[in-house]
């Protein structure tokens, strides 16, 4: 039998180096083959995305629709970074999104999908649910807020890192208001403090990342060197510590003098009554009472306590200080009190408490009585 006769024209490698060029060749289709088969690609499959898993590896921030524009905006930088990670396909992406979701954003976009209907709500691209979220989390009204705080916003004291860090999330909010690159350096070092504004000014950075690296290497100097004095909120700290002793000291204050007075008042102590509008409280008890804890000076002639000058009334009958002619007891130059009597017993005029009538007309019912 005649041997069969070989239909394969390609030629052998006959030399060793093209030998070891055919088997690169096979390696390298072996190699595109087993990619395209991992990643689910073919010539007729076209990238099919990634999985929720997939998705949720990447770790995605929650969205609850807190935090005002700000925290939308730091939301939807971090979302765009995971779409990359996972590969996301743009079918995909608003259907993976939607589980991120919670409380009040949750319920806003189930309000959108009620109003558009699922399939349209879920076919939505990333970029229009971005579009859609910014008119309700990002109002007129709260980015007219955020414009007036970045265009007032400066350095306080030494806290480089917490004004870079407000900086940028404003710069991300209000853009427009950066651009040219020229005019976000020139607000970045306007809001410097004082101690270190003019050397990054004298040094005409040429990039934000220049600026901000300058700024931080000054602030540490001149945190070294002394330039920065106390802090804002150190002096804030003081002064409503300051406020809160003046607010306790008057507080206690106003406690003892209502003790002192009730004290008085339980113990019957007879008060002398002050003319003129005297402090009696800040008299002092020389029977061993409380003793005057108020700020008004004590009098050396009426030993009150009260400001000005000393109002104390002068006797018309005696002469004496202290007591008006009503009261005075002194006796007239015939050696009688003609004060008018009165008696303790009934509180008529006129009469002792000795000659009473009412005393007597009871002694005499009582002895009829007993007779």
């Amino acid at each position: 039998m005649p041997p069969r006769r070989d239909t394969n024209t390609s030629t052998l490698p006959r030399t060793e180096a093209e030998l070891q060029e055919c088997i690169s060749q096979a390696i390298a289709r072996h190699e595109a083959l087993r990619s395209k088969h991992i990643n689910g690609t073919t010539e007729n499959n076209p990238p099919t995305g990634c999985t929720y898993k997939q998705f949720l590896d990447c770790k995605p921030l929650n969205f609850d629709g807190t935090g005002g524009a700000v925290a939308f905006v730091r939301w939807t930088e971090k979302t765009d970074s995971v779409l990359r990670m996972s590969n996301c396909s743009p079918q995909q992406s608003v259907t993976y999104i939607s589980g991120l979701f919670l409380d009040g954003a949750l319920s806003w976009w189930n309000l959108q999908v009620q109003t558009l209907g699922a399939d349209a709500a879920y076919a939505l691209s990333w970029d229009e649910l971005k579009e859609m979220m910014e008119k309700k989390y990002c109002s007129r009204t709260e980015i007219q807020k955020l414009e007036v705080e970045f265009w007032n916003l400066k350095m306080d004291g030494p806290k480089i890192p917490e004004y870079v860090q407000r900086f940028h999330d404003l710069s991300r909010v209000v853009p427009y208001l950066v651009k040219p690159e020229f005019k976000r350096i020139e607000r970045f070092i306007w809001g410097l403090a004082p101690q270190i504004r003019g050397m990054v000014t004298t040094s005409k950075p040429s990039t934000i990342a220049e600026a901000i690296d300058m700024s931080v290497t000054l602030t540490e100097e001149a945190l070294r060197a002394g330039k920065f004095s106390e802090s804002e909120d150190n002096k804030k700290e003081t002064h409503v510590e300051s406020s809160s002793n003046k607010k306790r000291k008057s507080s206690n204050l106003k406690m003892s003098t209502q003790l002192n007075y009730g004290s008085s008042k339980a113990n019957k102590r007879k008060k002398v009554n002050s003319p003129h509008g005297r402090s009696t409280d800040g008299a002092i008890n020389r029977a061993g009472g409380n003793v005057y804890s108020g700020t008004k000076p004590r009098c050396r002639e009426c030993t009150f306590h009260h400001k000005g000058r000393c109002l104390k009334p002068r006797c018309g009958k005696c002469g004496k200080e202290g007591h008006n002619r009503d009261a005075c007891w002194a006796k007239d130059p015939d050696g009688r009190n003609k004060r008018i009597p009165g008696c303790y017993k009934c509180g008529e005029a006129g009469h002792f408490r000795k000659d009473c009538p009412k005393k007597k007309q009871a002694r005499k019912g009582f002895h009829d009585r007993n007779s």
